[in-house]
């Protein structure tokens, strides 16, 4: 806290706050002797979003933005970024990043901190395709191999979720397409049950839960992986696929218009827009 900055009053009052700490463990009939917290701060404790920013900020400051190298860091997920003419480059990259004097293991010993390396995810992100040998003709996405950290060897997956966002190695975001369409059809399928013209909920009620719950699933950072289309020059086999996932969020609009006590049958697409009031940006 004093590296950065913040006021000795300060710093000496969380000393005491966290020192001296003694708890015990009950469980069934059976309860532990007392012994000393040596780290953490209690659960609920106000202080602990902003004393866990200044816990792992140095992190941060362990790689070197000139060299093509980030942290990220949001709470206690991070994310490690480097960029490289291949990917031996960048395998080399993180474990010099991870194994240096001064890396991410050697700041996790010095601040009472463990890693679960078995849980680590690796995405080799490239749109760079390759020959087939078997069939020159054809050309395949670059090999991925595993990075090895010490003993242990993390594969590389199609696929890695951060913050709820699923990001795939050849950047087209495909798969978080595919899971927001699954969200949104998971919700229609409970929201239209609500919808019933018998013994339904009421319309403005419908309508509510709709903006508030089913579209904020669907259109979750949708803004990263629902870029705006442009037609210049030729149209690119990744544009026509985000072409289809915007065809298809607009058909759940079209969908829930068809299980709701206002359908109607003629010109229920702009019903639906009027109705709902939120997919006319993703349709259009």
């Amino acid at each position: 806290m004093r590296k950065w900055g913040i006021p000795q009053e300060y710093t000496e009052w969380m000393k005491r706050h966290l020192g001296n700490r003694r708890t015990t463990i009950s469980f069934n009939d059976y309860q532990t002797a007392a012994f000393e917290v040596l780290n953490g701060l209690d659960q609920g404790d106000p202080y602990l979003g902003i004393c866990y920013l200044i816990y792992n900020a140095d992190l941060t400051k362990i790689t070197v933005l000139k060299a093509g190298e980030w942290i990220l860091l949001f709470v206690d997920d991070a994310v490690i970024i480097v960029c490289g003419k291949n990917f031996n480059e960048t395998h080399e990259k993180l474990q010099d990043v991870m194994e240096w004097n001064g890396g991410v293991f050697k700041w996790a010993k010095t601040h009472n901190c463990k890693f679960s390396v078995e849980k680590f995810q690796q995405l080799d992100a490239s749109k760079k395709l390759i020959p087939n040998p078997l069939n020159p003709k054809r050309r395949i996405p670059q090999p991925r191999q595993a990075l090895i950290l010490g003993e242990q060897h993390i594969p590389s997956k199609e696929t890695a979720r951060l913050l709820g966002v699923l990001v795939d190695n050849k950047l087209n975001w495909k798969a978080q397409c595919t899971a927001a369409l699954a969200k949104g059809q998971d919700w229609l399928i409970q929201f239209g049950r609500l919808a019933w013209a018998s013994h339904g909920i009421n319309t403005k009620y419908i309508q509510q839960l709709y903006l508030s719950i089913t579209v904020p699933c669907i259109l979750y950072t949708a803004d990263i992986f629902l870029t705006p289309q442009q037609n210049i020059g030729k149209r690119a086999k990744n544009s026509r696929n985000k072409q289809a996932s915007i065809n298809k969020l607009a058909s759940i609009q079209r969908w829930s218009m068809l299980h709701s006590p206002t359908y109607s049958v003629w010109n229920f697409r702009t019903l639906g827009d009027i109705f709902f009031g939120v997919f006319i940006t993703v349709s259009g």
